[in-house]
């Protein structure tokens, strides 16, 4: 069993999104605003910040990036984070944004854009996406819109006024920060390969 099978027990809230393809950054949560080609239903509701029991802790585990973790620093993490569900085509992310929001994906998909262009689509569970705003603290440099029904673990990286101490908040962050540069590492392994098979495709068609 995930999480976000019994998560939902918790109060949750509606709350705006913008969906793809609106000039608009405001909305109602649960109506319909106009894009440039159709309607989309806003309609993305979150828990309330996460408690650090037992059972919650135990359904981290399930997160391949997060299995190594101590039990004490998932407990810190959970108290930042929200799980938060999408309709098809939300976005999660904008383009140029400098929210402190990081996300782990639960179930569903993700498509990642640049100035409108795809670049990838992430569907595995447990996958990170917004993790370069803890890396380099720039603003966002894509945007990510739900694929389908998605629901992700969401970490307020800035919630440190959850945590007991400055202490543990930077200790957490240290651990965040090694993960994700861990994980950012194994794309650009991943990318390297992509890219050394592609120039072999390329090779083999022309003949050069």
């Amino acid at each position: 069993m995930y999480i976000q099978e019994y998560i939902f027990c918790l109060p949750i809230r509606k709350k705006s999104t913008v969906a793809r393809g609106s000039n608009n950054g405001s909305s109602v949560p649960g109506t319909r605003i106009e894009t440039n080609q159709t309607f989309l239903e806003v309609n993305m509701i979150e828990s309330k910040y996460l408690q650090d029991t037992v059972q919650n802790i135990q359904q981290l585990f399930a997160i391949p990036a997060l299995k190594h973790f101590e039990t004490k620093n998932l407990g810190k993490m959970l108290r930042l984070s929200k799980i938060r569900k999408y309709e098809d085509g939300e976005q999660i992310i904008t383009e140029g944004d400098t929210d402190p929001w990081i996300y782990f994906l639960l179930s569903g998909e993700v498509c990642v854009q640049k100035k409108g262009e795809e670049i990838i689509t992430l569907s595995q569970m447990g996958e990170i996406f917004g993790e370069m705003r803890l890396l380099d603290s720039l603003s966002r440099s894509a945007s990510v819109f739900a694929v389908g029904k998605t629901t992700c673990l969401a970490v307020n990286i800035s919630a440190s006024d959850r945590l007991p101490s400055e202490d543990e908040n930077t200790n957490l962050l240290i651990l965040l920060y090694r993960v994700f540069a861990e994980y950012v590492s194994m794309r650009l392994r991943l990318s390297t390969e992509e890219l050394v098979k592609a120039k072999k495709q390329i090779k083999e068609l022309t003949g050069k």
